[in-house]
């Protein structure tokens, strides 16, 4: 079995532990928190065997479709905020054409990297703030992050990480690099989307995704973080 394949189980572990510790404070035994995570880990399921089996840009271009078509119907809604969002979609397109051409030639290796410190990043940011939070981050951007949920997600991701690349025998360093490389794409992907939905005063882009919103609620981290790693590759 793949070193990644192993490290993704340890933290699914680690996450279903984190969920419980979140219901458990929260004093309900209905917590949403339960629901999202088990799409969540459908969601890591279906693109790592998209990684597997070799359809992965197929899997990226579905993404793309859902994300513009949300995107170009809160254009028509919102026509007050036309220009910005005209913006908005420019920009998306660009990253998302970006990171499709990058998963056309990327290596199984880099892409299952990717996947494991981006869904490490997502899930342990949110229970390391829920559980930690106490100092926001960017509270007019995205009032639920804070500094604590960074520093849990991004020390998680680094030590899974490394992990897994010293099973497979790779340097530490470059992995280092990659790895904070994409948890601050990641991070920046996620504020990119909050600002879009402030600008516009929306909660989610849509709620086609059960318990996670629409296409970008759930695959913004991803997109802009397949987007910087596949620049870094590029010119690196």
């Amino acid at each position: 079995m793949h070193p990644v394949f192993i490290i993704s189980l340890i933290i699914t572990g680690l996450g279903l532990i984190g969920v419980w510790l979140i219901i458990k404070k929260s004093h309900t035994r209905n917590h949403p928190i339960l629901k999202k995570s088990l799409i969540y880990l459908l969601i890591v399921v279906v693109s790592i065997i998209a990684v597997v089996y070799h359809f992965f840009p197929v899997f990226i271009v579905l993404i793309m479709i859902g994300i513009w078509v949300e995107l170009i119907r809160i254009l028509i809604q919102k026509k007050e905020n036309l220009i910005v969002n005209l913006i908005f979609i420019t920009v998306y397109a660009l990253i998302s054409s970006g990171f499709f051409i990058y998963s056309l030639n990327a290596q199984y290796d880099q892409l299952l990297l990717l996947l494991l410190v981006v869904y490490t990043f997502d899930a342990f940011s949110q229970i390391s703030g829920q559980l930690l939070g106490k100092h926001k981050l960017l509270p007019r951007i995205s009032p639920n992050k804070t500094w604590e949920g960074l520093l849990g997600g991004l020390l998680i991701s680094l030590v899974a990480a490394i992990t897994a690349n010293i099973w497979m025998k790779n340097p530490v360093v470059p992995t280092l690099s990659v790895t904070t490389i994409i948890v601050f794409a990641a991070l920046t992907g996620d504020l990119l989307a909050s600002l879009v939905k402030r600008t516009n005063n929306i909660k989610d882009f849509s709620n086609w995704i059960p318990g996670q919103g629409g296409f970008l609620d759930r695959f913004d981290s991803l997109i802009f973080a397949g987007f910087c790693v596949g620049l870094y590759y590029q010119l690196f």
